[in-house]
């Protein structure tokens, strides 16, 4: 800075009135001082107010806040993507196993009632016919009976439990992915506008900075 000051002065007196006897040598010399002096002195002005008004360091801390926050940005929405995609994942698979159980339930209730008719039929057969084979096929009747009646139940008891636990893991499926859902809207609208917020903050320096140094620049 002192330098630049001294080269001023000098530029000072190179611009004061002087006698016609210098040579054109010391006259070229003497305005390549100037120009040099001016270009210093230029940078001086542009240097001191860079520094004072901080410009530099904000304009790093601006830099590396919008960088973090797009990547924090960037990986919420990563993470709201899996939560969903795992959600519905999970959700389809509960369903599919559900109706897979539903058919399956369906088939073995068609295939008990298929022999309770062939029972009741070697029953009614039975009834007709009296031997000893009717009392043995109305045992076994009954005993198949019972076990049928007890399969069913335990059955229709399981694909029950089955289907309400898959809806229940569907509802808390979906009411996680709305909450989530929420959270994600509600995080991306403040960082929205906090990043607003900076960006006017950062175009205002960056106005006041320069207009600081024009004034600078045409106040000399």
């Amino acid at each position: 800075m002192s330098l630049a000051n001294t080269l001023w002065m000098i530029l000072l007196h190179q611009l004061q009135p002087k006698d016609a006897s210098g040579s054109l040598p010391q006259a070229c010399c003497s305005g390549l001082m100037t120009v040099f002096a001016i270009l210093l002195k230029l940078c001086q002005i542009g240097w001191g107010t860079f520094f004072s008004l901080q410009f530099f360091p904000s304009f790093f801390f601006f830099f590396f806040f919008f960088f973090f926050l797009f990547f924090f940005l960037f990986l919420s929405f990563l993470s709201f993507l899996s939560f969903l995609f795992f959600s519905l994942f999970f959700s389809f698979l509960f369903f599919l196993f559900s109706l897979f159980s539903f058919f399956s339930l369906f088939l073995f209730s068609l295939f008990s009632f298929f022999f309770l008719f062939f029972f009741f039929s070697l029953f009614f057969f039975s009834l007709f016919s009296f031997s000893f084979f009717s009392l043995f096929s109305f045992s076994l009747f009954f005993f198949f009976l019972f076990f049928l009646f007890f399969f069913l139940f335990l059955s229709f008891f399981f694909f029950f439990s089955l289907f309400f636990s898959s809806l229940s893991f569907l509802f808390f499926s979906l009411s996680l992915f709305f909450f989530f859902s929420f959270l994600f809207l509600l995080f991306s609208f403040s960082s929205f506008f906090l990043s607003l917020f900076s960006l006017s903050l950062f175009f205002f320096l960056f106005f006041l900075f320069f207009s600081f140094f024009l004034f600078s620049l045409f106040s000399l």
